[in-house]
């Protein structure tokens, strides 16, 4: 997704008050935090309009763990294992039903299975023992279960909350640790439900506790909280990109979190990948060639080398106060997460096997109930499904999944001569078809075709946010010129 700055600022300020939004100053630095009370100094800034804030385009969404390449692709796909498996337990609980979350709010069904991942990397990145690593996602994914006892319309509204209603909001730790107290689960877990909203220094919410007295893991999975809020599009607000939602949190270092677990999170996080490339403030093209592990936001970045190869110019962000990044793009073919649903494990594992050399992720499930139950958490790029299963067959499968999503790419293993499923199935809009028995070339050019719709896909996204950002412009520049006349 594109980010434009649009200034922000108004004649009447009152030093003291917090602040509305993550204001920016004009290098792309972060001044205030959203919720901050305004100093002397930024109050100025903002009656001269001198602050900028955050503009993104709310109808292109995307994975944005997968397409910016946070994590390394083995060890995201290994978070989403470790959520699933958890997920699998937490149903085997009598008293505990995280789909009705889902159906309460799907945003917040999305948030808790994005903390659980990045509540395991985090975990994973200081080499935490399994057994703790499990605690960690559970309590990460039960940490908004609360939420259940607040009004869906309340968890969705797109105005400023009323004061009674942000005490209401600040219930559901309470009322989950609560709710909790029912069920056989580890302490740590429910510690963590109970204590995520907990600050560094002491300002959260709702025991006040400072410093170490908030449990260990309630901190990893209270970062994990802020960040994918911030990195997350709100009906109120745009989201951040993750290299300001970064820069965020290490200004809340010493706050509200601990150096230390800024520290894991930074760690944790590859902003800046090989074959990194990114686009400046400026228009330009950079390659970025080394960062400061102390400053992960703010690399060393070799602009526009193809077109000046004798002089290429070297800047340093950390340094540099003219230029900061505002989309990043990564070379290299895509990795494609597949479904391969068949009754017969011995077909769909042999299929897996064979697919897996081109650096592809394969998830095997023999039974179609259950593909289409983890479809919504796992949401992959590819399905591959047998036609013909006894309790759900793949044609039927493949309505259920584009209900669920309307741009699902699912293919179908058919047999000879069942023309009157292909033609069902191409009205159901079915991706493609294997005819058996599968030949795997066959296989392969159909991946390949899925790997470029989707770069194809990611490149009109870029083109639709450059042309919405481009729009805006203008009408500034109108409005401006509306001002002036």
């Amino acid at each position: 997704m594109k980010y434009s700055f649009i200034s922000y600022g108004s004649s009447n300020i009152t030093p003291g008050a917090p602040a509305d939004y993550d204001l920016f100053t004009r290098d792309g630095r972060v001044a205030v935090t959203k919720g901050e009370p305004l100093s002397p100094a930024i109050a100025g800034l903002l009656r001269s309009h001198s602050l900028f804030r955050l503009c993104a385009d709310l109808s292109v969404q995307t994975d944005v763990y997968r397409n910016s390449k946070l994590f390394e692709s083995k060890d995201y796909l290994a978070a989403e294992l470790a959520v699933e498996e958890s997920l699998h337990s937490l149903e085997r609980h009598e008293g505990i039903d995280l789909r009705a979350l889902q159906r309460h709010d799907p945003y917040t069904f999305r948030h808790s299975l994005n903390v659980g991942r990045l509540s395991y990397l985090i975990g994973k990145h200081i080499n935490l023992p399994d057994l703790v690593l499990e605690q960690i996602v559970l309590g990460a994914l039960l940490h908004d279960i609360g939420k259940l006892t607040v009004p869906a319309d309340l968890l969705k509204k797109t105005g400023r909350l009323l004061p009674e209603e942000y005490v209401l909001i600040k219930t559901h730790p309470i009322n989950g640790f609560l709710k909790l107290q029912e069920v056989d689960l580890p302490p740590e877990v429910t510690r963590i439900v109970q204590q995520h909203h907990e600050r560094w220094n002491g300002q959260g919410y709702p025991l006040g506790l400072q410093g170490e007295q908030i449990h260990p893991y309630a901190q990893i999975v209270g970062i994990a909280d802020v960040f994918d809020a911030l990195i997350s599009a709100r009906s109120y607000r745009p989201a951040i990109p993750p290299y300001h939602a970064l820069e965020i949190i290490i200004k809340l270092r010493n706050r509200d979190f601990s150096p230390n677990i800024v520290s894991c999170l930074l760690d944790a996080v590859t902003l800046y990948p090989p074959n990194c490339l990114i686009h400046l403030n400026t228009g330009e093209l950079g390659k970025v060639i080394s960062y400061d592990k102390n400053f992960p936001t703010r690399p060393r970045v070799l602009v526009n080398s193809e077109s000046s190869p004798d002089n290429p110019l070297v800047l340093d962000l950390q340094h540099d106060a003219e230029h900061f990044i505002q989309v990043i793009e990564y070379t290299g073919e895509r990795n494609l997460k597949i479904l391969i649903v068949d009754d017969e494990q011995e077909c769909a594992n042999a299929l897996a096997d064979a697919i897996a050399p081109a650096g592809h992720h394969c998830r095997v499930f023999c039974s179609s109930a259950q593909a289409l139950n983890q479809y919504n958490v796992i949401w992959p790029d590819l399905v591959i499904t047998d036609v013909r299963m006894p309790e759900m067959d793949g044609l039927t499968l493949l309505k259920n999944i584009r209900d669920i999503d309307g741009t699902a790419r699912v293919v179908l293993n058919t047999g000879y001569g069942d023309m009157i499923t292909v033609i069902e199935a191409i009205n159901a809009g079915a991706y493609g078809f294997f005819l058996k028995p599968v030949e795997i070339p066959e296989v392969m050019k159909l991946l390949q075709k899925a790997q470029a719709d989707l770069d194809s896909l990611h490149s009109r996204q870029i083109i639709k946010e450059a042309l919405l950002d481009e729009n805006i412009q203008l009408k500034q520049q109108l409005e401006q010129l509306t001002i002036a006349n």
